[in-house]
């Protein structure tokens, strides 16, 4: 083989290999410029995704400050009618208990008229019979023990 083919066959043995190394050279840095743009893109996702995030839970904790203040003042109300349900019950309580108290200072009074009205009329001599002490205060009678005159 002359020289010129030499030259031409190591030339183009140059060149295959310049080209191999090229392509494997620009392989790794294609494949890392691949992965960069998709590491970027999925940080990209990642950071809309997140704010959206911080945006739903700022949203969702002011939603719960509204929530709890409302809760509040329902549990203040329900306290407050716990308690005019309870003054209630006490004012119902003394009620019933005045009624008894009446119901049985009317039957005393009743008693002791009869007895005073019999006392009158089988012309009983004095004293006449003494009211119940639980109706004195409602008679209103002297405190001084007098006879009719």
């Amino acid at each position: 083989m002359d020289a010129q083919a030499v030259i031409g066959v190591i030339a183009a043995v140059a060149s295959v290999l310049a080209a191999i190394l090229a392509f494997v050279g620009t392989r790794g840095k294609t494949k890392s410029d691949a992965k960069t743009a998709m590491d970027q893109r999925i940080d990209a996702k990642m950071a809309t995704y997140v704010e959206k995030l911080e945006e739903r839970l700022d949203s969702a904790d002011q939603r719960f400050i509204e929530l709890r203040a409302v809760v509040r003042a329902q549990e203040e109300e329900i306290q407050n009618q716990a308690n005019t349900i309870d003054a209630h019950e006490h004012t119902i309580r003394n009620l019933r208990e005045h009624a008894k108290r009446s119901n049985r200072r009317e039957k005393l009074m009743i008693q002791y008229v009869r007895e005073l009205r019999d006392h009158i009329l089988n012309q009983l001599p004095p004293p006449p019979p003494l009211p119940p002490a639980e109706i004195e205060e409602l008679l209103d009678l002297p405190d001084e023990d007098t006879e009719p005159a």
